[in-house]
């Protein structure tokens, strides 16, 4: 910054000097009633560029904002109106997959949900029996979700409204309709729309992205607000809550890496209070849609490790997912993660990943799993999220996050990054060196050719 504001000082310097000569050194000179109006109409132009720049920065973004509903700090859903006579539907904005997705009527096992009577959303023919012979042949997809629920969907369109009377409304939204569904009554919502950032097997664009292409929002982006029961949660399209976020030069935001179906971010390192994690992770993902943090095979047997051979009377529970401990010290005898994501610190405390009952703390941290092909990966879940206000930037392929457990590692600045600094400084030298050079032979030419000074 200080380079910066060195390198305008002398461009400012050079061309007022320049100035300055070229009006002592010119032969003829104007009338004075002419420099004036030729300093007025100078003054309109920027009184008015200044006008237009400051009714620019005030312009509002098109954007729309959900209340969310808390259900026991473990799931956050959303309300959409489906169809003409706009069902009221529930959803769980899930950034970890990619498909929209709802209960219909054709689905026995979907027992718990509201069901959406999809023969209006259907090209059928209005005989009977043609139309069960077409309903037989209606393709069929298969969705298999990471906590074992698994269903079978058909492909439909239909308007989805934000809001019960507002007049934001979806038109012909790709969803996918749930025919038949085993372990989906684990799902509390009746439908879940991925925000995830690919298409998946889907073939669909970001629901963000139809957003912004069919007018309803300006950015493509999607924020969360998330709290604890008892406080209000939201959801934003389109734009970055003011009254969370004060100043948005403090948000950490983290490039995406690429080519993979979900929103994950390499990892520098993970420590425990101030033990670093044996098997470390490479990977994080942001996953709106896990209600805790999982951790990968390897990272979650060193954890559990740590806690058995402390003498808090830790034990694992019967299925072997998580650890409970007694805690009748307190929450204060449990470290805090600290996870070096990109150069930034991010901290969960044990408030955020610690269940107290009575006298016992059950640790919501999960293990996930030996089969599944995600053993240098960790899942930041809702707990993560409850406590930093997190930004999802479809365009850019990026993750905003803020919040005060946010401060820059200046230790781990990966070399890359030194390696530019070092180049950018390289060439700011050479520019000011550049500037020095071309600043002092223009104001001798404009001696030369002023011949001399009247």
């Amino acid at each position: 910054m200080n380079l910066l504001l060195v390198l305008f000082i002398i461009l400012l310097y050079c061309t007022h000097a320049v100035k300055r000569f070229e009006m002592v050194l010119e032969p003829v000179f104007k009338d004075s009633n002419s420099l004036l109006r030729n300093i007025e109409s100078k003054a309109q132009i920027s009184q008015g560029s200044h006008e237009t720049h400051k009714s620019g920065t005030r312009r509002y973004l098109k954007s729309v904002a959900q209340e969310i509903d808390n259900i026991r700090n473990l799931e956050y859903h959303g309300t959409l109106y489906m169809g003409p006579e706009k069902q009221k539907m529930t959803f769980q904005y899930d950034t970890g997959s990619s498909w929209i997705v709802f209960p219909t009527t054709l689905c026995k096992e979907c027992t718990n949900h509201n069901l959406y009577d999809i023969n209006g959303s259907l090209d059928l023919p209005k005989d009977h029996k043609q139309r069960e012979k077409a309903f037989a042949n209606i393709p069929v997809y298969d969705i298999t979700y990471g906590d074992g629920s698994n269903i079978d969907v058909t492909k439909v369109q239909e308007d989805v409204y934000l809001s019960k009377d507002g007049p934001q409304v979806v038109k012909n939204l790709v969803m996918f309709g749930i025919v038949s569904a085993r372990n989906y009554e684990r799902s509390i919502a009746d439908g879940i729309l991925g925000l995830g950032p690919s298409h998946q097997k889907s073939g669909r664009i970001n629901f963000v992205t139809t957003l912004k292409e069919q007018g309803i929002i300006d950015d493509e982006i999607v924020s969360f607000d998330y709290k604890p029961v008892g406080m209000d949660s939201r959801i934003i399209f389109g734009d970055i809550d003011t009254e969370v976020v004060k100043n948005k030069s403090d948000i950490a935001w983290i490039p995406m890496k690429g080519g993979t179906n979900y929103w994950i971010l390499s990892i520098n390192s993970v420590y425990y209070g101030d033990k670093k994690l044996h098997y470390q992770p490479k990977y994080a993902i942001i996953d709106t849609g896990s209600s805790d943090l999982v951790l990968a095979q390897w990272a979650f047997l060193d954890f559990m490790a740590y806690h058995l051979n402390r003498s808090l009377d830790c034990s694992f529970s019967p299925n072997k997912e998580f650890v409970e401990c007694g805690c009748e010290g307190g929450l204060e005898s449990f470290p805090k993660f600290t996870f070096n994501i990109n150069g930034y610190d991010l901290v969960l405390g044990p408030e955020e990943y610690i269940l107290k009952v009575g006298k016992s703390c059950s640790i919501q941290i999960f293990n996930i799993g030996s089969e599944v092909n995600m053993q240098d990966t960790i899942i930041l879940g809702v707990n993560f999220l409850r406590k930093y206000f997190t930004i999802f930037d479809i365009k850019n392929s990026k993750i905003g996050i803020y919040g005060k457990g946010v401060t820059r590692n200046k230790n781990s600045t990966p070399k890359y990054k030194l390696y530019l600094v070092l180049t950018s400084l390289l060439a700011l030298v050479a520019i000011i060196t550049a500037i020095l050079f071309m600043c002092e032979p223009r104001i001798e030419r404009s001696f030369s050719q002023g011949g001399k000074m009247h």
